[in-house]
């Protein structure tokens, strides 16, 4: 894995990614906020692990969210926050 810091509004984020670069051309709005990661001091606040199976907890979601066709899911289990969503297919009227 390779990781990619950022540092918006003096909360550090990183990103586990299997290929740095195509992940950064993903976002390159988030390009002003990239930290070379000798320049990291703080903890990082929110981390996003991508190309990994994520195993959905057997809990209850403790939030729910519906907006624009998409599902969100928020789970909570041992201090890991887990995020589902899905696209609800909804048949148009004409």
């Amino acid at each position: 894995m390779e990781y990619i810091h950022y540092n918006i509004a003096g909360h550090s984020l990183l990103i586990e990614t299997t290929d740095f670069a195509a992940t950064r051309r993903l976002i390159p709005s988030f390009d002003p906020f990239f930290v070379k990661k000798e320049d990291i001091t703080q903890d990082i606040l929110f981390r996003f692990i991508g190309n990994k199976k994520i195993i959905i907890p057997e809990t209850d979601p403790v939030d729910i969210v519906e907006i624009h066709g998409l599902s969100y899911k928020v789970f909570l289990e041992e201090g890991v926050m887990t995020f589902s969503f899905c696209i609800s297919f909804v048949q148009l009227m004409e």
